[in-house]
């Protein structure tokens, strides 16, 4: 038997039920991935510094270029540089690597390996903070050039 007045469909209350929770999940995801990216910049700059760090302690034990090697940073970039000072060094050699446009680094700025043994003077922490988020990665420098966070 057929009534007159039914039809199939979706009540106006169900359709907004339904667009209400879509946007609320879309909200959700949205905030969820734009937090990452943040975090995603920060630890990719912590990495390339340990690198740098890791590549001037062990280009200083082989002897490259007969000479010592060290990373010198400021708050929006890092520097692989030969020399004994960031100041005295041979800028020709220099590779410097830019941080995010989010990230900023503060703490120890200036680590040089002694030729003989690897290890160095210049100890201390290194401070890399995401300016969107608040959220810093701290990187331990010891004398031995291990890096610890």
């Amino acid at each position: 038997m057929h009534h007159p007045f039914s039809q199939n469909g979706f009540t106006l209350v169900e359709l907004l039920v339904v667009i209400t929770i879509v946007g609320i999940i879309t909200f959700l995801g949205i905030r969820a991935f734009s937090n990452t990216i943040p975090k995603s910049s920060l630890e990719l700059d912590a990495d390339r510094v340990v690198e740098l760090i890791h590549r001037a302690q062990a280009r200083t034990l082989s002897g490259d270029f007969n000479d010592v090697w060290g990373v010198y940073l400021t708050a929006t970039n890092s520097t692989l540089f030969k020399g004994t000072t960031f100041v005295g060094r041979d800028p020709a050699f220099d590779e410097t690597y830019g941080f995010s446009e989010t990230v900023s680094a503060s703490g120890l700025s200036e680590i040089v390996f002694e030729i003989r043994t690897g290890e160095t003077l210049n100890t201390g922490t290194i401070t890399l903070t995401s300016t969107e988020s608040g959220e810093s990665i701290h990187l331990v420098v010891n004398t031995t050039g291990r890096v610890s966070r």
